[in-house]
């Protein structure tokens, strides 16, 4: 039975969210509306991991300033800006803009302890799906800490679902393209999906609600994201994985570029910790540090970025 107790916390967090969700909206509204380098909806998260969608830039920023490669470094926590770093990213880019090549190292103690290279072999299609290889298959075993990667085969696309095949484990990433056909029984007709299936509604360069599903109607490992009316621009995303439950806002600066996101996780019945993520940019904009700020103790995190220029 459920209690009055979880009833009440329930209605609160949802009233909360919702007049949350209206304040950050109406806000943004009077802000223009800017290009970031960083795609949100598809950074600082899982959507990291999916290699096979290269959407994490905006193509447009990249052609703009003549970017040629950047470099992402994840420092450990408790560290300062100038401590070695757990994890380097390395991003390539064509004179189009396009992505071509990714590296990822990952480090302890200043030893390198996993690292592989994804090339990518062709242009993104129009659903911002890639052909990539990867130099060392070796590299994504477990040991590595680099298997969380995935590499999908593109299956098929229709004008209801697109289907994507997971080269490792053999499971379906399927995108619902068409609003109406976005209710549990049109899922389980159409698409016929396992519990290890992945489910998107949307595709892949915009999703709105992204999960599992057992028995039809059971949902598990739900994101979902929600976006100015008006536009393309990313409000919040909420990440449910039983018994935690996060919501992360997207802020905004004052001319309307992105100045980082807050995240607060809840357990069940509970309110846990918060963690701000601050960008510093430079003139143009392109974010140079993402300070982490967590809990009321203020440990600190950096993340810095480094760019090259078909320029210079």
């Amino acid at each position: 039975m459920i209690s009055r107790f979880t009833i009440w916390l329930f209605l609160s967090l949802f009233f909360v969210a919702c007049n949350g969700k209206k304040t950050h909206e109406k806000k943004l509204k009077k802000l223009p509306q800017q290009r970031f380098l960083i795609n949100m909806e598809h950074y600082f998260s899982d959507a990291e991991f999916e290699a096979s969608f290269p959407v994490w830039f905006d193509d447009s920023v990249i052609r703009q300033h003549r970017i040629k490669r950047i470099t992402r470094r994840v420092l450990p926590s408790k560290a300062n800006e100038n401590s070695l770093p757990k994890e380097i990213k390395e991003y390539e880019f064509d004179e189009s803009g396009e992505l071509v090549k990714m590296r990822v190292s990952q480090y302890y103690e200043n030893m390198i302890v996993g690292d592989v290279t994804f090339n990518y072999v062709d242009i993104k299609d129009e659903m911002g799906y890639a052909l990539v290889e990867i130099d060392d298959e070796k590299s994504l075993v477990e040991e590595s800490g680099l298997y969380n990667y995935k590499l999908y085969k593109k299956e098929k696309y229709t004008e209801k679902y697109l289907v994507y095949l997971n080269e490792t484990t053999g499971n379906y990433l399927f995108y619902m393209l068409n609003e109406k056909n976005w209710g549990s029984l049109s899922v389980d007709s159409i698409l016929q999906p396992t519990p290890e299936d992945i489910i998107v509604f949307g595709n892949p360069l915009h999703p709105i609600k992204k999960y599992q599903v057992y028995n039809t109607v059971n949902e598990s490992n739900v994101v979902n994201m929600e976006y100015m009316k008006n536009g393309d621009r990313i409000l919040n995303i909420s990440f449910e994985k039983y018994p935690f439950y996060t919501k992360r806002y997207i802020t905004y600066d004052k001319n309307g570029y992105c100045a980082g996101y807050v995240d607060s996780t809840f357990s069940v019945e509970r309110y846990l910790t918060r963690k701000v993520s601050s960008f510093s940019s430079d003139k143009n904009h392109l974010p140079l540090v993402l300070t982490h700020k967590k809990g009321q103790e203020g440990t600190e995190q950096f993340e810095k970025f480094e760019y090259a220029y078909y320029d210079e």
